[in-house]
């Protein structure tokens, strides 16, 4: 999703936080750095659903002119056609990461190589 912001509110400064639906836990805040053409560095954010849970990896990043984009880059679709009892839940250091309607969000480290 794209936000609009002003020059006059990247000039104060700008402190993010992220909260991936109005019953979950709003994140830690992050400050964002922009250059007066609104360009700035992203910002990886960490979202829970729940305080003991994962923390999916949420990107904020400036597309310019003063545009502000939230992405979420790694993310699991649940199509494994389970009946409604039953149904995938993925973990992240034992922990479940959040998940709404099927769609599980990742976190960051998803694609780093592990080798036992």
């Amino acid at each position: 999703c794209l936000h609009d912001v002003s020059l006059e509110t990247l000039e104060e400064g700008l402190q993010l936080k992220i909260q991936l639906h109005p019953t979950f836990p709003w994140s830690e805040a992050y400050q964002i750095r922009v250059d007066k053409s609104g360009l700035g560095e992203a910002v990886e954010l960490s979202a829970v659903h729940k305080p003991r849970g994962a923390a999916a990896g949420v990107l904020a990043d400036f597309s310019g002119s003063f545009q502000l984009r939230f992405s979420c880059p790694h993310w699991f679709v649940d199509r494994i056609g389970l009946s409604r009892t039953a149904r995938l839940a993925l973990h992240h250091c034992g922990h479940p990461l959040p998940c709404v309607g099927g769609v599980t969000l990742l976190p960051h480290s998803c694609q780093e190589k592990t080798y036992w």
